[in-house]
């Protein structure tokens, strides 16, 4: 154990190592280049100031090993090309820092069980994942969140009260919070229990993509490389949904216009869009209740079932099979277009309508 109420130094290429635990408080920390702090069980350090890190590890792998870092200040890496914080999958890592943790050119690596938690009161948090892992809670409680992970991440929350971006080979979040805009980007699968953005939100995926709810005050992107399934998605401006295979969305509201298409089935329950909405689906497009505020365009490859639907301006429908639409209120013209059968319940049509069946 060491203790000093001044600064603390390790210099370059400094190895220093304890069986059981290694704990430090000092007035700042800054490890040299190829420095190595290490313990046993438990590593702790705590810094009225800054702690510039190296490389910090937990050599057993006991359920209770831990990694802690403390500042007032900011946590940095001191710029070697190695884990900062590493550990067997039993160990917990916690970041805190006044002022930031890691820089948009040097994040800080850490690699151990799970990371419990990154918070930052003022400064932005920069990490990386080598081999992904379990998150509990990333907060950058006044800046941005960058996040990177070369492999499978499973967090319960990123928060972060400006920008959040992750980059991911695959991902599980329980909650995802930007007060401003949000991009992620997975190379597999995506899932999201809840999301609050601030401003944009852009997801991709190229994999499978499921979302709980997802609200952004501003425009909403979301990319699936495969099926795209999600419970309640709202934007302030402009959506856009893309899959490759399936795309469900039980609710749907878009304060502008909307674009969704599907590679496979498209099936909406509850829509709502201020301004126009184009629905195109490679196979049945299934629409329970729609109200647009201007245009509708929908296109079916295979079946279109339309339950209801009340549309500002145009409404042109499209189908490869059967079009069937039970009830229709429409405040412009109306083209309907039937590859083979057609079934026309209740429609109501302000301007011209047309009627095509196959």
């Amino acid at each position: 154990q060491l203790l000093s109420l001044q600064a603390t130094s390790l210099a370059a290429g400094a190895q220093v190592s304890a069986g059981d635990s290694v704990q430090i408080d000092a007035g700042g920390v800054a490890m040299g280049a190829g420095s190595q702090l290490s313990a046993g069980r438990v590593v702790a350090v705590r810094s009225s100031a800054d702690i510039r890190v190296g490389e910090v590890a937990v050599t057993g792998n006991t359920a209770t090993g831990s990694v802690m870092l403390q500042a007032d200040g900011r946590i940095d890496s001191n710029g070697d090309a190695a884990v900062n914080i590493g550990g067997g999958g039993n160990v917990l890592a916690s970041l805190q820092a006044g002022d930031g943790i890691g820089s948009d050119t040097q994040a800080i690596t850490v690699d151990v069980g799970q990371l419990a938690l990154a918070r930052s009161d003022r400064g932005d948090i920069h990490l990386r994942l080598p081999n992904g892992g379990v998150v509990g809670d990333v907060v950058a409680a006044s800046g941005a969140v960058s996040l990177h992970s070369d492999a499978h991440l499973q967090a319960d929350l990123l928060d972060a009260a400006t920008d959040l971006q992750l980059e991911t080979a695959s991902a599980d979040i329980g909650r995802l919070d930007a007060g401003a805009d949000a991009v992620v980007n997975s190379a597999g699968a995506l899932a999201v229990a809840l999301g609050r953005v601030g401003g944009d939100a852009q997801l991709h995926s190229a994999g499978a993509m499921r979302i709980g709810e997802l609200q952004a005050q501003g425009a909403l992107n979301a990319a699936a490389g495969a099926a795209l399934v999600a419970q309640t998605l709202s934007s302030g401006s402009a959506m856009q949904l893309d899959a490759s295979d399936a795309l469900e969305v039980q609710q749907l509201r878009s304060a502008g216009d909307l674009a969704a298409a599907a590679g496979g089935l498209l099936g909406i329950g509850d829509l709502v869009a201020d301004g126009d909405a184009r629905l195109e689906g490679a196979a049945d497009v299934r629409l329970a209740q729609g109200v647009v505020g201007q245009s509708l365009d929908v296109a079916a490859a295979g079946t279109l079932d339309v339950r209801a639907a009340k549309v500002g301006g145009d409404f042109i429908a499209n189908a490869g099979g059967l079009l069937a639409i039970d009830n229709a209120a429409v405040g412009g013209q109306a083209s309907i277009d039937g590859g083979t059968d057609m079934q026309l319940g209740d429609a109501t049509v302000a301007q011209s309508l047309v009627l095509n069946a196959g």
